[in-house]
């Protein structure tokens, strides 16, 4: 525990020794936000220019925790109390999960660690790395409970349902079809089955009025596209084991290679056929892999979609290891993972400090603009070759500061709080 608690310190330091962490999406997150806060601040004219809108939408779930911590931070502080917050839990989240299935299991959690900072944290996807840690901790919770029989169990994991609706709908459906893989192992528990099926009702009476009613992603619509299995695999290494630069896959080739090893090991002793645990799970992660292989990589706007099945896929098979394996190289395992995550940890952080300086370079000149004017972006991203996490949405600290309107991330009318105001015809 102790050992965990200073990890978790350490990894938060990176956000909070910049002056402006740098992921891509973010500052357009904390406008946003700012805009639905000061909505009617007269000093700004954001009615001019937009709508704000608080119907219950997916990815609302980081705009309404940071609006409530807004009410009493500043709102870059309030976002990186976010950051933080939910990088600590995506962790905690993985430590639960593995010890639902076996506290034998708990040490695989510092595996989580390697992917604390990773590519949907960097590019500023604040949602969907904000739904990580509600994925583990109710299908935890699932596996753990024998039947959901009590009332806390059955409103726990309802309200785990509901909120990672919330934060993003390719996980409550990734959450939803694990559970229904899973359940193919429980046939026989007809009480578990059934409230399992009670507790996802309120969740998808918000997913049905989503697309019935509020008539969601009907605003854009750019296709469906397929990738060949080889182009699956290279978007699912480069959005999993890529940071900054594609040398950064050499930082787990070491961990990475390390699990393989051991999952092998598993196969060819058979300590997978006498763990049924093991075997559930990694059924899971086989037909989370299928599912990876066969969904589009774009669903509308929707852009990746089967990749980000990646750190479900992971972390699932990381839990498919026998206990008899964990046991055996519990210290090895321990170890490679804790060395291998404080070198990302590390790589992380240098880049960090390179990237914000040149975001407050950036910055600095918002002193010299006037109050509520419309800017224009930069044409070309500032960071000047940081090919996987572009800084082309730093405009927005502009608006922060001085209000305006300018080039907004995106204009889903059914998709976000606040959009374009639309001209009446």
């Amino acid at each position: 525990t102790g050992i965990i608690v200073i990890l978790l310190i350490l990894f938060s330091l990176p956000i909070w020794t910049v002056t402006y962490p740098p992921l891509s999406d973010y500052p357009s997150h904390l406008l946003s936000i700012f805009i639905s806060e000061e909505y009617d601040n007269p000093a700004f004219n954001f009615p001019t220019y937009f709508v704000v809108d608080w119907r219950p939408l997916p990815n609302l779930g980081s705009e309404i925790v940071i609006y409530l911590l807004a009410k009493v931070l500043p709102i870059e502080t309030a976002g990186k109390v976010y950051l933080t917050a939910f990088g600590m839990l995506f962790i905690l989240s993985i430590f639960y999960f593995v010890n639902s299935i076996d506290s034998r299991k708990r040490v695989l959690g510092f595996f989580g660690f390697l992917f604390f900072y990773n590519w949907y944290f960097h590019q500023g996807y604040l949602n969907f790395y904000g739904s990580l840690p509600f994925y583990f901790f109710a299908l935890g919770l699932w596996h753990r409970s024998a039947s959901l029989a009590s009332f806390r169990d059955k409103a726990t994991l309802g309200a785990l349902f509901v909120t990672i609706f919330f934060f993003h709908l390719i996980s409550w459906l990734a959450l939803v079809g694990s559970i229904i893989v899973l359940t193919l192992w429980e046939t026989g528990n007809r009480k578990k089955l059934v409230n399992t099926a009670a507790t996802l009702v309120p969740s998808l009476l918000l997913v049905i009025n989503y697309f019935v009613f509020l008539r969601g992603g009907s605003s854009t619509h750019m296709g469906v596209q397929f990738l060949n299995p080889y182009e699956n695999m290279t978007f699912a290494v480069t959005h999993t084991f890529v940071d900054f630069s594609k040398l950064d896959i050499l930082l787990y080739v070491v961990p990475i290679g390390f699990v393989g090893f051991l999952l092998a090991t598993d196969s060819i002793l058979g300590h997978a056929r006498d763990d049924r645990e093991s075997r559930k799970f990694l059924w899971l992660a086989i037909c989370l892999i299928v599912a990876l292989f066969t969904l589009p990589l774009q669903i509308s706007g929707v852009l990746p979609f089967n990749i980000r099945l990646n750190l479900f896929i992971i972390v699932v098979a990381l839990a498919s290891l026998s206990v008899k394996t964990v046991d055996k190289f519990r210290k090895p395992l321990m170890t490679v993972a804790i060395v291998c995550a404080l070198a990302c940890l590390g790589n992380v952080w240098w880049h960090y400090r390179q990237m914000s300086a040149q975001i407050e370079t950036y910055v600095s000149g918002i002193d010299y603009v006037a109050p509520n004017k419309n800017i224009l972006p930069l044409s070309v991203d500032i960071s000047g070759g940081w090919k996987h996490v572009p800084l082309s949405t730093v405009w927005a600290y502009y608006h922060i500061k001085k209000g305006g309107a300018g080039p907004y991330l995106l204009d889903l009318t059914h998709g976000q709080i606040v959009n374009y105001r639309r001209p009446k015809r």
